[in-house]
Formats: structure tokens, C-alpha cells, sequence
């Protein structure tokens, strides 16, 4: 039985979404900062899909709210120092992104409670919002039907993803004084699509366990970026806009652990990799490219994965 492959590496980072132009805040370390240390958190797990970036971007908006240690520990998290450079910084990303691509977005949206309105939410932070994170604000009755203010964040997740996140669910009750809603929406297919449509093949686990899977393959000859060191190998696999979707594996087949072995290095190592990757010519030959067909279910982030980064 031949292993075709242990685990599957997807990483949306902003630097593989052209971001160009020097940024006041190094905004792409930062989230990918953020992506590796999330990542650690739910390495164990058998499949993690999230964005480090709607997640850099609601702690971004948090820590304009907070004060003193709080706001102190949001920014470490986030591995920055200045606050005024993090919000140009996001607010010269999101007008990159609204001018350059049609299949990306990024909204938030911040749901006061009208007794905290009546009392007067801060106009500092309120300008703030707006400006850096095209944040919407808006007031809601948490003390009332819940059903109610649910089903209007989810209209509006709706709204903005095109109808994609449709049954986006908030987390507020009565009690809940702010609600901080941030949706991420990405579509586009894959330039170079699999053309050998979808069978069932001999799969190794990451425990060694053998079995099969639903796959889909195709052969690449002359059409994508391929890298090698003595660690690991990867591929990146664009997308019809200006982003790519990224796979690696290590170089030794018998490390079925693809997680741990990428956790195991630097944050230094797996960035120039990556950029490496990135900037490297198309692979002159053929690369044979056989992934498991994916499934996504709905989860929700815990407040315990927060406290783990340290907040």
C-alpha cells in the first residue's frame, strides 16, 4: 500500500494575496504569527479550517476597546506594539482589498446593547471602527428575544458573503453588554483544476492506521511552483485571483505526523519557506498531485482557545 499523503496544509496567508506596498505595521507576520500560534493549539486535531486574519482582525478591533493589561495582552497575542500603526495598517489592507479583488471580503460587525448606547459608547472608538475595519455598529436588545438579534446577524452575515455563511450563529444572551461579529468570505476556483474526477484510494493515517479515502488527482506538467529542502516539500496551487492554496509534506515518508513536524520548526523557517515557495519559478517537469476530496462542518472558536494564546 503506497501513502499518498498524511495531512493536508491549507494556509491563506496575506502575503499570498498580493499585498503590495510597505505597510505601516507589518500586517502579514502578524497574522501569520497568529496563524502558527493558533495552529499549534488544534494540531492534534484531524482538521482545522479557520482564517488568521478575520481572527487578527476582531482582537485588532477588541484591543481598541481595552485598557491597560487587557489591551497589553491582546497586543502581544498579536505580536505588536503600536495600536495607531496596527488600525493603518488594517485599514490599508481592507481598501487594498475592496479596490483589487471582487471574491474577497472581510466585514465586522459590533452589536452594542441599547443600555450601554443610552449610557454613550465612546466616539473615539466608534470612529476608529469605522475607519480602519469598515465595522458596522449597531444597537440590539439582548435583554429581549435573543431569537430575534440572532436571526439579524445572520441576515447580515448572509448579506455580506454573498450568501455564502448563511447560518452564521451569535453567541449573545441576556446579560451580553457587546457582540463582535467578523465574517470572511473568499471564493474562487482553483486556476488549475483537477481534472481526473473523484475515486476511492488506499489512505495512511497519521496514527498508521490504513484505510481508503475519497481523492481526486491530476498531473501537473510545467503549470505549478514546486519546493525541496532537506525538511519538506510543498506546492502551491493557485487560485483564478490573486491568492493559492498551499500543500506540504515532509521529505521523509515516513513521518505520518505532517502537523507536529510543522509545528516543530521556527517561525522564521516556515515564513522563508513559504516565500520561497511564493516567489519561485514554475517547476519545469511533472508533479502528480493526489489530496483527499474535503468536507467542511460548522464549529465555533471556545473562549479556551483564547486564554490558551494568552488572554
Amino acid at each position: 500500500m503506497k501513502k499518498f499523503l498524511a495531512a493536508v496544509m491549507m494556509l491563506m496567508i496575506l502575503s499570498g494575496i498580493g499585498y503590495a506596498g510597505a505597510e505601516p505595521q507589518n500586517l502579514s507576520a502578524s497574522v501569520n504569527k497568529l496563524c502558527w500560534k493558533y495552529f499549534a493549539l488544534h494540531k492534534d486535531n484531524f482538521g482545522t479550517f479557520y482564517s488568521p486574519y478575520g481572527i487578527h482582525a476582531a482582537l485588532s478591533i477588541l484591543a481598541n476597546g481595552a485598557n491597560d493589561d487587557t489591551r497589553k495582552e491582546i497586543l502581544n497575542v498579536l505580536n505588536v506594539d503600536s495600536l495607531d500603526e496596527l488600525n493603518a495598517a488594517h485599514k490599508k489592507f481592507s481598501e487594498f482589498a475592496a479596490k483589487n479583488y471582487d471574491d474577497f471580503a472581510a466585514a465586522n460587525l459590533l452589536l452594542v446593547d441599547e443600555k450601554i448606547v443610552g449610557r454613550g459608547l465612546n466616539e473615539n472608538f466608534k470612529r476608529i471602527v469605522r475607519d480602519n475595519y469598515k465595522s458596522e455598529i449597531r444597537t440590539a436588545d439582548f435583554s429581549g428575544d435573543e431569537k430575534i438579534e440572532r436571526e439579524k446577524v445572520r441576515l447580515w452575515a448572509a448579506g455580506k458573503t454573498k450568501n455564502f455563511i448563511n447560518e452564521c450563529n451569535s453567541f449573545s444572551n441576556f446579560g451580553t453588554p457587546l457582540s463582535l461579529v467578523n465574517v470572511v468570505y473568499f471564493s474562487g476556483g482553483l486556476k488549475l483544476p483537477f481534472t481526473s474526477g473523484h475515486f476511492r484510494k488506499e489512505f495512511t493515517n497519521r496514527d498508521g492506521s490504513e484505510g481508503t479515502a475519497a481523492m481526486m488527482s491530476n498531473v501537473f506538467t510545467n503549470e505549478i511552483k514546486y519546493r525541496a529542502d532537506e525538511k519538506f516539500k510543498g506546492i502551491e496551487l493557485p487560485y483564478n485571483s490573486n491568492a493559492a492554496l498551499y500543500l506540504i509534506l515532509p521529505m521523509d515518508d515516513a513521518t505520518l505526523d505532517v502537523a507536529d513536524a510543522w509545528d516543530a520548526e521556527t517561525f522564521e523557517y516556515r515564513e522563508n519557506f513559504l516565500d520561497y515557495l511564493s516567489d519561485c519559478s514554475v517547476f519545469s517537469g511533472e508533479v502528480l498531485v493526489r489530496i483527499p476530496r474535503m468536507e467542511f462542518e460548522y464549529d465555533n472558536l471556545g473562549y479556551q482557545d483564547f486564554q490558551s494564546l494568552g488572554l
